[in-house]
C-alpha cells in the first residue's frame, strides 16, 4: 500500500483532509515523481492552483514542502499532518472566521438587511429568533425547518408547532439570494439563520453575541420530531426542564431563552381551553398566572351550553358560545348608562368617585337626542348618539387641533428653523419608523391616539413644544408628569420610548423627543382608522314606520348594536338584526407577549412573572413557586445578567448538533434540496 494512502485512512476521521477539493490537490502533489527534488516541488507548489485553499491547509502544504526537502519522507509528513487536523478539530469545526476569505461581505449583508427588515417590521426580529430556536430543536442546527412539503417530502413547517405560525422564510431567502450572488454555494442556509436570529435580537435593543459558523443544511426533515421535541405553551416546569435537558441546556439556558417572549407575539387560537378544569393528569389554564383567583363566569357558559345542548344536541362548540357570549356582553357595555340622572329611587353613575364634577357635556346629548326624536322619534338609542358625538369630537378635535399646532408652528419658526424637511437627509426613515409603530399601536390599543394627541397638547401648552413632559421625576427634578393636570391621567409614553428607541438604532442622536411626539400625535390617526375598521359593514337601522323619514346619512352611519339597557323580552323583535353579525375570534388574533415592551428586548418579561402576568401558561411557570423563582427575580432586577445568559445561551444553543465537514450539503436554495 502506497504511504500516502496508508496515512490518509489514519486521517480518517478529520474533516479537514476528506473535503474532495483537498484530498485531490495533496494526492496531486504527492504523487509526483520520487526523484523530484524539493526545488522542483516547491516550483510545482507555486504555480499549482492552490492558492484559493483555506489559510490552515495552505499552512499545511507549506509543511509538506519543508518536510520533504528536511527528511525527505512523504508518510512521516502526512502523519505529521495527522496530528495537526486532530488538533484542529479536537474543538470543533465551527469558527466565527469560516467565511473569512470565501465570503467576507457575508455578515455585512445579513446585517444590512436585517436592519431594513426590523426598521418595517419590528415583530420580525422575533419572528426569526423562533425560527431559529424551532431549527435547532428538531434534530439540530440544519435548516430543516426552511424546507417545503412537496408531493414526495414531508417537512417540518406543517408541524403542529409550526403550521400557519412560523414566518420569516422571505427574509432568509432574500439574504440567501443576495449571498448568493457573491459568494454562489459557500454559505450553508443554517448559517444564515443563525445571523438572522443574533441580528434581530440586537436591532431590538438586546444583546449582540459571536456566532461560530461552518454548518451545513439538511437534505431531511422530520415533521414526527417537530411534534415531540418543541416544548408547548401548556408545558409545566418540570415538561421545560426535561426538553431543554435534551438539548444539553440547564434549567438556567432555559429560563434565560424564555426571556426571548419579551418580544414577539403569540397567536391565540380561540378554542375554549380555558373553560377546561384541572384533573390529576392535566394542568389547564384557569390556574396559570393571569388568570388563577381572577377569571370569572365559567358557570355562565355551562349554563348556555346546557341550554344549547338541548336544542341542538352535539352542534354549537363551547368556543362559539364563549365568542357570543363576549360579544353581548361587550354590547351590554356600552349603554348609556352614565347619562341617567339620580332619582329618590336610583343611584346612577354620574355621582360616582371618577365621574363626580368631572363629566361634562350631558346637555350636548340632551340637544341631539331632542333634534333626533323629531326626525325619527324612538328610533336612535342615547347610547348610539353618545358614540356618534364621541367619534365627531374626536375629528372636530384633530381638526382644531392642527390648526393649533400650525399657529404654534408660525410662532415658532419666526427664525426659520422648523422644516418638514428637517431630517430629510439625516434620518430620511423618520416618518416610516413613527407611522408604522403607531400603527401596529392602533391595533393593539385604539385608544392610544387620543392619548398621544393629549400628551403633544399637554406638552405644547407648558413652555412650547419641547417634550418637557416627557422627563421623569427624580431625587433632584421634578418635571410636569405628576402636575395635578397629569398625574395618573397622561398616557403613551412608552409609545414615545418604543418610537425613540427604534429612532435611535437608524439615526443615533439625530431626532429630538419633541419631534417625535408632534409626529406621533399627527399619526394618531392610524389608531382611529384601526378601531374604526371593526364597524365597517354593518347595516344601519332603518326606521320601523313607514310614514317617517329616512335617517340622515350622519345617522345611517351608526353603528347601532349600542343600545340603552332593557330585558331581553321587553326588544322590539326586529332588534336582533341590529346586532353585530356573529364572527367568531379566529386564529390570527395575536396578543403581545410581553405588553410592555413588545418591540424591545429587555427584562420585562421576568417582571411580568413576578406581577403573575405571563401569557402562556409556560412562561408563568417559570415563576410560580417552584424552584426557578429566585433566577427569575434576579433577571427582573438585573437586565446586564440576563443580556449576558441569554447570548451565552443562544451559543450554546447554536452548536446543538450541527451538521459540519462532509455531512449536508450548501442548499442554493433554502427552501429545497438541490
Amino acid at each position: 500500500m502506497k504511504p500516502w494512502l496508508a496515512s490518509g485512512l489514519l486521517m480518517s476521521g478529520s474533516a479537514l483532509l476528506l473535503r474532495l477539493h483537498v484530498t485531490v490537490k495533496l494526492r496531486a502533489i504527492m504523487e509526483l515523481d520520487s526523484a523530484c527534488s524539493s526545488e522542483q516541488l516547491a516550483c510545482h507548489y507555486k504555480y499549482r492552483s492552490i492558492s484559493s485553499l483555506p489559510s490552515h491547509l495552505d499552512s499545511i502544504l507549506r509543511l509538506y514542502t519543508y518536510s520533504v526537502a528536511m527528511a525527505g519522507s512523504v508518510e512521516s509528513f502526512l502523519k505529521l499532518c495527522c496530528l495537526f487536523c486532530l488538533v484542529a478539530t479536537s474543538s470543533g469545526q465551527l469558527s466565527p472566521a469560516f467565511y473569512s476569505r470565501t465570503c467576507p461581505t457575508l455578515q455585512t449583508i445579513v446585517s444590512l438587511t436585517m436592519r431594513t427588515t426590523v426598521l418595517l417590521d419590528p415583530r420580525m426580529g422575533a419572528s426569526l429568533l423562533r425560527l431559529f430556536f424551532h431549527d435547532c430543536f428538531v434534530n439540530g442546527c440544519d435548516a430543516s425547518v426552511l424546507l417545503d412539503d412537496t408531493a414526495t417530502f414531508t417537512g417540518e413547517k406543517n408541524a403542529g408547532p409550526n403550521a400557519n405560525s412560523l414566518r420569516g422564510f422571505d427574509v432568509i431567502d432574500t439574504i440567501k439570494t443576495a449571498v448568493e450572488l457573491l459568494c454562489p454555494g459557500t454559505v450553508s442556509c443554517a448559517d444564515i439563520l443563525a445571523l438572522a436570529a443574533r441580528d434581530g435580537v440586537a436591532l431590538l435593543g438586546g444583546p449582540s453575541w459571536t456566532v461560530a459558523l461552518g454548518r451545513r443544511d439538511a437534505t431531511t426533515a422530520s415533521q414526527s420530531a417537530a411534534n415531540s421535541n418543541l416544548p408547548g405553551p401548556g408545558s409545566s416546569l418540570s415538561q421545560l426542564i426535561a426538553a431543554f435537558a435534551a438539548k444539553g441546556l440547564n434549567a438556567r439556558d432555559m429560563t434565560a431563552l424564555s426571556g426571548a417572549h419579551t418580544i414577539g407575539q403569540a397567536r391565540c387560537g380561540c378554542d375554549a381551553s380555558v373553560l377546561l378544569d384541572d384533573t390529576a393528569t392535566f394542568n389547564g389554564e384557569k390556574n396559570a398566572g393571569p388568570n388563577a383567583n381572577s377569571l370569572r363566569g365559567f358557570e355562565v357558559i355551562d349554563t348556555i351550553k346546557a341550554e344549547v345542548e338541548l336544542q341542538c344536541p352535539g352542534t354549537v362548540s363551547c368556543a362559539d358560545i364563549l365568542a357570543l357570549a363576549a360579544r353581548d356582553g361587550v354590547a351590554l357595555g356600552c349603554d348609556a348608562s352614565v347619562l341617567l340622572d339620580d332619582t329618590a329611587t336610583f343611584n346612577g353613575e354620574k355621582n360616582a368617585g371618577p365621574n363626580a364634577n368631572s363629566l361634562r357635556g350631558f346637555e350636548v346629548i340632551d340637544t341631539i337626542k331632542a333634534e333626533v326624536e323629531l326626525q325619527c322619534p324612538g328610533t336612535v338609542s342615547c347610547a348610539d348618539i353618545l358614540a356618534l358625538a364621541a367619534r365627531d369630537a374626536m375629528a372636530v378635535s384633530v381638526e382644531s387641533f392642527v390648526k393649533l399646532c400650525c399657529l404654534f408652528c408660525l410662532v415658532a419658526t419666526s427664525s426659520g428653523q422648523l422644516s418638514p424637511a428637517f431630517y430629510s437627509r439625516s434620518c430620511p426613515t423618520l416618518q416610516t419608523i413613527v407611522r408604522q409603530t403607531m400603527r401596529t399601536t392602533g391595533l393593539l390599543d385604539p385608544r392610544m391616539g387620543a392619548s398621544l394627541l393629549r400628551l403633544f397638547f399637554h406638552d405644547c401648552f407648558v413652555n412650547g413644544c419641547d417634550a418637557s413632559v416627557l422627563l421623569d421625576d427624580t431625587a433632584t427634578f421634578t418635571g410636569e408628569k405628576n402636575a395635578p393636570p397629569n398625574a395618573n391621567s397622561l398616557r403613551g409614553f412608552e409609545v414615545i420610548d418604543t418610537i425613540k428607541a427604534e429612532v435611535e438604532l437608524a439615526c443615533p442622536r439625530t431626532v429630538s423627543c419633541a419631534d417625535i411626539l408632534a409626529l406621533a400625535a399627527r399619526d394618531a390617526r392610524w389608531t382611529i382608522l384601526a378601531s374604526a375598521a371593526g364597524t365597517q359593514g354593518r347595516h344601519p337601522r332603518q326606521p320601523n314606520r313607514g310614514h317617517q323619514k329616512s335617517p340622515s346619512p350622519r345617522l345611517q352611519s351608526i353603528p347601532a348594536h349600542r343600545r340603552v339597557r332593557r330585558p331581553w323580552v321587553e326588544r322590539p323583535r326586529h332588534d336582533s338584526a341590529l346586532r353585530r353579525p356573529h364572527h367568531r375570534p379566529g386564529p390570527n388574533n395575536l396578543a403581545p407577549l410581553d405588553v410592555q415592551t413588545p418591540n424591545t428586548f429587555d427584562n420585562a418579561y421576568y417582571r411580568n412573572l413576578i406581577a403573575k402576568r405571563g401569557l402562556l401558561h409556560s412562561d408563568q411557570e417559570l415563576f410560580n413557586n417552584g424552584t426557578l423563582d429566585a433566577l427569575v427575580r434576579q433577571y427582573s432586577t438585573n437586565a446586564g445578567a440576563f443580556a449576558a445568559d441569554f447570548a451565552a445561551a443562544m451559543v450554546r444553543m447554536g452548536n446543538i448538533s450541527p451538521l459540519t465537514g462532509s455531512s449536508g450539503v450548501i442548499r442554493s436554495n433554502c427552501r429545497t434540496v438541490d
